[in-house]
């Protein structure tokens, strides 16, 4: 399970979504379609600033088309709005393999 985090320019937590499994459709390993979402690492922090934002929408609205499960499409829209403020604000996005923490 990844855990998405949305942090301020000083690392301060403005909001965090999970959801069970959720790796099962993050983790992507076209690299020529998915640019950002195949740099995850089950074993480690993924950040990534506010000039990738443009491109990890684009990645997301493309696995969102593919789903079909109700569940994983509401908590991909939810990353979407983080992955929205974390562009308007500039701030940043961390993936976490490592649980609620």
């Amino acid at each position: 399970m990844f855990t998405i985090i949305l942090q301020d320019k000083e690392n301060k937590e403005i909001k965090r979504v999970f959801s069970k499994n959720n790796e099962k459709f993050l983790l992507r390993v076209n690299s020529e379609k998915f640019t950002l979402l195949s740099e995850l690492s089950g074993s480690s922090y993924d950040v990534f600033g506010s000039n990738h934002m443009q491109q990890l929408i684009k990645e997301l609205m493309d696995i969102k088309i593919s789903l079909s499960n109700e569940k994983e499409i509401e908590h991909v829209d939810k990353i979407i709005v983080l992955v929205t403020e974390c562009k308007k604000y500039g701030y940043k996005l961390c993936f976490t393999p490592f649980g609620r923490f």
